[in-house]
C-alpha cells in the first residue's frame, strides 16, 4: 500500500512551506514522491512553485486538482487522481496531499478513501494540521 499523507490548515497557515520542507527531506531520501495539489480557485496553480524549490522534478509528480475541496465537492476528482497514480508505470513510494485553506481539517479522510474503494490501495499514515501561530487562539475564541 501507498501512504499518504494529509496537510492541511487555513489560509497561510503555512502549509506550502511545510509542503516545500517535506519535499526536500523526500529527495534526500531519493523517495518517489506524489503531490496532489488542491486549490480552490483554478488560477492559482503551485506545480512550478514546489518543483523548482526542490529542484529534483524527476522524484516528483504533481497533479492539481482545482474548483473545490477534495473533502466534498472534488472527492471524484481526488479518487481518480490517486487511481492514477497507482496504476503509473512508477508508482509513487508516498503521496502528499495539500487542501485548500477552506477544507475541513477534521474531515474522515479514511473513511473517504474507504468511500471510493482505495483503503485496499493506500493507506492514510497521517493528517497534518498547520495553524498560523500568531492568530491561533484568536481563532479558537472566535472561529468566524
Amino acid at each position: 500500500m501507498i501512504p499518504v499523507t494529509i496537510v492541511t490548515g487555513f489560509l497561510g497557515a503555512g502549509k506550502t512551506t511545510l509542503l516545500r520542507e517535506l519535499l526536500a527531506a523526500a529527495e534526500t531520501r531519493a523517495l518517489h514522491v506524489a503531490v496532489i495539489e488542491n486549490e480552490f480557485a483554478v488560477e492559482f496553480g503551485v506545480e512550478n512553485e514546489l518543483v523548482g524549490a526542490v529542484g529534483a522534478a524527476e522524484l516528483i509528480e504533481v497533479c492539481e486538482i482545482s474548483g473545490g475541496c477534495i473533502c466534498c465537492s472534488s472527492q471524484q476528482q481526488f479518487a481518480d487522481a490517486l487511481r492514477a497514480l497507482e496504476a503509473a508505470p512508477t508508482p509513487p513510494q508516498h503521496v502528499l496531499v495539500e487542501t485548500t485553506g477552506l477544507a475541513g481539517a477534521g474531515r474522515g479522510w479514511a473513511e473517504l478513501l474507504a468511500a471510493h474503494g482505495l483503503e485496499c490501495l493506500f493507506a492514510l499514515q497521517r493528517v497534518i494540521t498547520v495553524v498560523d501561530a500568531v492568530h491561533f487562539l484568536a481563532t479558537l475564541r472566535d472561529p468566524r
